[in-house]
């Protein structure tokens, strides 16, 4: 392709791929193609976004320019991809200093329709000709009448909120800020909720002007795609524009040149140990791979490993209720040591710790067999991307790590040289962490202010006032007749001309046959043969009668503690030294599963081990010994854990509302999801507090009288599932009959059936500006259309009312067997966001579609029964159609529904849905204002702060 220059070609050992490294001639735009035999193509376009405030200009501005182009006319294109394409991935990403478009497809035809759609958005959005565009994706004022109130809203705006609700996000924040002084990363790259009614629409479009140009863009390629017709592809884009020189200076972070010592504080409740104390180096240059290599083995080793020394200090002395780190950013690797749940008077205490614990690294260097288990998992994590079916885009994403700062994407690909040196010199480790803590650093102590998010909304409440004081008739008149406008135009339908302008595919091209795997079985032990790199998998299900909530509780708090204490053999620190040696997954937990299309369940043991084919035999030896010797005479550590765990689930829990919302909605409709609730939801906390309060005999005692019934659980027969090659399936069955694992009779699964019951509807209350809402059901049966239903209903209806119109940050309804959810996150709105899950039945009725229409919400659902996977993954689905006693052919009848969907189907999953939402579980996650506007709404509360 003469319009490309060839600037680099070379092999990716670690990818088995080929790269090729372009320069287009005209506009001198790079393009990076990995090209290896993945059908799962993958493409992106992004830019260098450089900002120098907290408006979020660059995150409303990836939001904007996929609401309509110069070639695709509808309101939302994205939405429509989503709702008609074949994408296996379909989004955008601001990060602090680049903003990226990525997509990837199956399928050649969809992948250029992709590419296609995400070039013209970028290049030519509708974002100069509509400014709707910009008051829905980023923040407008809102006046329903004179009388009422002046609001702010927004998508942006709302995404934000929810974002800087949780504690850890505001200390990274306050971290960012003070660490990176006078440099590209010291603002909010999202936006600031108090900074984002500030940036004009004038503005977004002078920074669309000067960025988003070829001459500033990083064009990705990945996958088995014709590379030629790729480039000729782009050029027809490209060639539009001449070269330009982008002015967009980075603003690189800049060694500190005194010790910095802070004092602020964050939105949170006055109490004891709610304090953060925070201590960051500067460690080297990000752009190599040998210091990120070094500085994450530092990090791990003096922090985030369990019994990694100043982490293992600073608990087992009281000083703090966990120990965490943050991202780097830019150039410059941050290591940060943030000490959570913490009284401001032990920071010295804290302080001295540190100081002493790096300088034993620094004189003595690491214990030879825990940096080999860091770099044994290190290795792991950084060659499988953590086993994602998006190898593509997470390739994408690490080429900037290079790129984005003018050096060669390649060698950010490349990390076996990295690992060779170290592994050949571990007193590297030493002479990377003198570099990292000789020089300065920043102590932080982050105070909580129980008023802050309260001031900051009297004062919003206020400024809007006097805004609003401020304005004439007209002007308010104004404000009023644009709400109405935008609403209107949130909520219309596009025009058929519009419609036509997007990329269509034929459902006659979609096969109704699907994958499955060589899945071999005798008796109870399973086996797929699939290329895993040398790792040998085992997955292991043993059925369990149901118990009392609290057994259940229990033996799930038993697997969450059995690997981070002692052993008879092993104190807790040498344990995981032990375990990462020689292991990668290693891990027990209790799970819940429907049989396919029956009213009945069973509960589960889950036992998860893998390691190197080789290693398989030692490691299941620890694996048992690990799962059957634990003691429990270190009730001081277990209570450290206990109080840890108890910080990250609410942590997690104000982070991800959505999760723990959508199992408590779903806890009284049947017994089976009353026992996920016990052991992952809101009750589980309040147990694992229960736990943590007993004095030292009463604790040991209650966990050794539970480890009995543990150990008696994890010696019963159960299905075993074993993923690797060849060699490594004959090796690790060998080693289970050797155990005695195998049997060659039919296992009781211990079923139970299940009684669907009326739902509750219950408030979970937090420190959290944004609201989770949740309504939960039984269908009385299922079809394969369903998912066609529900993709019409996700990406219109509730999208257009709940996303566009309302400004939560997503929406939707998602189905699994015959349970049904519908949902909203970081959401605004409360009582309205109810009220439009319980119009969409309504709305399905009145749908009269064409059958194009239909055929396209065939084609966008398609993927729902034949996702992309990865090897393991895909071994894994077959394991659980064993355990689920369904089959292929099962899921090929709803397929085959599914691709015979017509209008009638739409009314009668309506109907479906309005019997399932008689009984359903109701929940809100919000915070104590939201809950005294709605109390009378609610059976019960759940204090989560």
């Amino acid at each position: 392709m003469d319009k490309f220059k060839l600037i680099k070609k070379e092999h990716i050992n670690e990818l088995n791929s080929d790269a090729f490294l372009y320069e287009h001639e005209k506009t001198k735009a790079r393009v990076l193609k990995v090209e290896n035999n993945d059908e799962n193509k993958a493409f992106g376009i992004g830019f260098r976004t450089v900002q120098n405030d907290d408006t979020g200009v660059c995150h409303i501005l990836e939001h904007s320019v996929l609401s309509g182009s110069r070639k695709y006319k509808t309101k939302e294109p994205f939405m429509d991809l989503v709702k008609s394409s074949l994408q296996t991935f379909l989004n955008a990403m601001t990060f602090d200093d680049k903003t990226i478009y990525p997509i990837s497809s199956r399928n050649e035809k969809d992948f250029f329709n992709l590419m296609d759609v995400y070039m013209d958005a970028v290049l030519f959005p509708d974002i100069y000709n509509n400014e709707k565009i910009f008051m829905q994706e980023g923040w407008h004022y809102e006046l329903e009448n004179k009388d009422a109130p002046l609001t702010i809203n927004g998508v942006v705006y709302n995404e934000m909120k929810g974002a800087m609700s949780s504690d850890i996000s505001q200390v990274m924040d306050k971290i960012a800020r003070y660490l990176y002084p006078n440099s590209t990363y010291n603002t909010n790259s999202g936006g600031d909720p108090e900074f984002i009614p500030t940036l004009s629409r004038e503005a977004l479009l002078d920074y669309h002007r000067e960025k988003y140009h070829p001459s500033n863009s990083y064009i990705f390629l990945y996958g088995n795609g014709d590379t030629n017709k790729e480039l000729e592809f782009l050029d027809g884009y490209l060639s539009e524009f001449e070269f330009k020189d982008v002015k967009n200076p980075m603003k690189y972070i800049k060694p500190l040149e005194k010790n910095i010592d802070v004092e602020t504080t964050y939105f949170g409740e006055a109490k004891p140990k709610n304090d953060f104390f925070v201590v960051s180096y500067l460690a080297g240059d990000s752009t190599d791979n040998l210091n990120n290599l070094c500085h994450e083995v530092i990090t791990r080793a003096l922090v985030t490993e369990d019994g990694a020394p100043i982490k293992d200090r600073i608990l087992s002395e009281g000083l703090a209720t966990d120990v965490e780190t943050m991202y780097s950013v830019g150039t410059v690797n941050n290591l940060s040591i943030i000490a959570k749940g913490m009284n401001a008077e032990d920071k010295d205490k804290i302080l001295k710790i540190i100081d002493e614990e790096i300088g034993s690294l620094i004189k003595s260097g690491l214990d030879e067999k825990l940096f080999k288990s860091i770099l044994h998992q290190l290795k792991y994590e950084i060659k499988t991307y953590g086993d994602t079916p998006h190898l593509g885009i997470m390739t994408y994403i690490r080429a900037f790590q290079t790129w984005l700062y003018d050096k060669d994407p390649i060698d950010a690909l490349k990390f076996d040289d990295a690992f060779e040196k170290l592994e050949n010199d571990s007193e590297l480790v030493q002479k990377y962490a003198k570099d990292y803590f000789d020089g300065y650093r920043m102590t932080m102590l982050v105070k909580p202010d129980p008023e802050l998010g309260k001031k900051r909304e009297e004062e919003l409440k206020k400024k809007l006032a006097e805004h609003k004081k401020s304005l004439s008739d007209e002007e308010l008149e104004e404000i009023i007749k644009k709400t109405k406008e935008l609403h209107e135009f949130q909520l219309s339908e596009d025009s058929e001309e519009a419609k036509k302008t997007l990329p269509r595919l034929n459902v006659k091209d979609l096969s109704d046959k699907l994958q499955k795997e060589n899945e071999k079985i005798d008796g109870n032990i399973s086996s797929c043969e699939a290329f895993t790199g040398g790792v040998t998998y085992m997955d292991a299900l043993v059925p369990i009668d149901d118990m009392d909530d609290e057994k259940l509780q229990a033996i799930t708090l038993l697997s969450d503690l059995i690997d981070r204490i002692d052993t008879e053999k092993y104190n807790y620190k040498d344990l995981n030294t032990e375990i990462n040696l020689i292991s990668y997954d290693f891990n027990v937990n209790i799970m819940t599963s429907k049989y396919y299309e029956k009213n009945e369940a069973s509960i589960f043991l889950s036992k998860k081990l893998s390691s190197d084919g080789y290693d398989f035999e030692k490691a299941y030896d620890l694996f048992e010994e690990v799962h059957k010797t634990t003691v429990f005479d270190n009730t001081k550590k277990i209570k450290e854990i206990l109080n840890t765990m108890i910080s990250d689930l609410k942590l997690k829990a104000v982070m991800t509302g959505i999760a723990i919302t959508r199992t408590e909605a779903m806890k009284n409709v049947n017994r089976r999801f009353a026992i996920d609730a016990k052991i992952s939801g809101a009750d589980y906390i309040k147990y694992i507090e229960k736990v943590a309060s007993m004095d030292d005999v009463e604790m040991k005692k209650y966990l050794e009288d539970m480890y009995e019934i543990y150990k008696n659980i994890f010696d019963e027969k159960g299905f075993y599932h074993i993923t690797s090659d060849s060699e490594g399936i004959k090796k690790a069955v060998a080693v289970l009959e050797k155990k005695g694992l195998k049997v060659d009779g039919e296992i009781d699964k211990k079923k139970f059936a299940l009684k669907n019951n009326p739902g509750t509807t219950t408030a979970l209350v937090a420190i959290t500006d944004v609201n989770y809402c949740i309504d939960a059901g039984i269908l009385p049966k299922t079809s394969g259309s369903d998912s066609v239903v529900r993709n019409m209903l996700s990406n219109s209806f509730l999208h257009d009312n709940i996303r566009a119109k309302g400004g939560a940050y997503g929406d939707g309804i998602n189905q699994s067997d015959d349970c049904v959810v519908f949902y909203s996150y970081r959401d605004p709105n409360l009582q309205n966001t109810f009220d439009v899950f319980e119009k969409s039945m309504d709305w399905l009725r009145g749908r009269d579609l064409k059958k194009e229409q239909i055929d396209d919400l065939i084609i966008g659902s398609y993927n729902s029964f034949d996702p992309n996977l990865t090897p393991r993954m895909r071994s894994l689905r077959d394991f659980s159609y064993r355990i689920n006693e369904t089959s292929v052919e099962d899921l090929e009848k709803k397929l085959k529904e599914a691709l015979e969907t017509k209008k009638e189907d739409f009314a009668d999953f309506a109907d479906r849905l309005e019997a399932a939402m008689k009984n359903k579980g109701r929940t809100v996650f919000t915070n104590e204002d939201g809950y005294e506007k709605s109390k009378d709404m609610w059976q019960e509360k759940k204090d989560l702060k």
